[in-house]
């Protein structure tokens, strides 16, 4: 009846609201993921720069 229609419409905004906050979340993870992956690629520059410099003892 019309309490459900009511029941209803309340609740979608609800869901909608917190799909937009899971997603935001995901995204947080993401965007954390993506600080790791930079870190993980200065490492790997500074394994670079250790290298170059290994190198330039050696010669």
């Amino acid at each position: 009846g019309y309490g459900s229609d009511t029941i209803f419409q309340y609740n979608m905004p609800v869901v909608g609201t917190n799909m937009q906050i899971n997603i935001g979340d995901v995204w947080k993870d993401i965007e954390s993921m993506q600080i790791n992956i930079g870190d993980v690629w200065k490492d790997v520059v500074e394994v670079q720069q250790n290298i170059g410099d290994a190198w330039k003892v050696v010669f």
